[in-house]
């Protein structure tokens, strides 16, 4: 995507048809069933949920069972194909680095994008555990972006970059619900 990086991003509690994954499908090609790097442009690979039951509080013990079993998934083929990408198969690359930051800001390899990331873990979906242990791991071609509403002191112990969004004013405060293209 930008600046030549690749970019890979991962939706969790979505199933693929957000504004997001609609906006970059259109500047980058095709999300692919498989989960596949875009068609027109090997720098974009999406990954997103089969399914999508609508608010995880609402979901019946069966819902939240499939939506935990593709996050696992979707989380794990995310962090494999940045991983790929940053170093090939596994493999990560050597670099000259210091507490697991690269020396040469031109050697990032990849962006990697979680989306509510945070949320996956705080509901039990993924294991806080394996994600702290995933982001120490990093190589430091990979640069790590997560979102979401939870506040996880342990992961954000590892994070380079906090950054709080709060609504000062929201249309919902008025009465107007969710609308297509601005909340979702």
């Amino acid at each position: 995507m930008g600046h030549e990086i690749p970019v890979v991003l991962c939706q969790f509690l979505k199933d693929g048809k957000s504004g997001e994954v609609q906006a970059l499908q259109d500047a980058d090609g095709q999300l692919q069933k498989d989960h596949s790097l875009s068609q027109k442009n090997q720098r974009l690979c999406i990954f997103t949920a089969t399914h999508h039951f609508g608010f995880f509080k609402n979901m019946s013990e069966k819902e939240r069972d499939i939506t935990g079993r593709e996050a696992r998934e979707i989380y794990r083929e995310a962090m494999d194909c940045a991983l790929n990408l940053a170093g090939g198969a596994g493999q990560w690359l050597e670099a000259d680095h210091v507490d697991g930051h690269s020396q040469d800001v031109n050697q990032l390899r990849v962006l990697l994008v979680m989306d509510e990331v945070l949320d996956a873990v705080s509901l039990g979906l993924l294991e806080e555990a394996q994600v702290i242990t995933d982001l120490k791991n990093l190589p430091p071609q990979v640069e790590f972006i997560m979102t979401g509403h939870r506040e996880l002191p342990e992961i954000f112990r590892q994070a380079d970059y906090i950054t709080r969004m709060e609504s000062e004013a929201h249309p919902f405060e008025q009465g107007i619900g969710a609308r297509e293209g601005i909340e979702f």
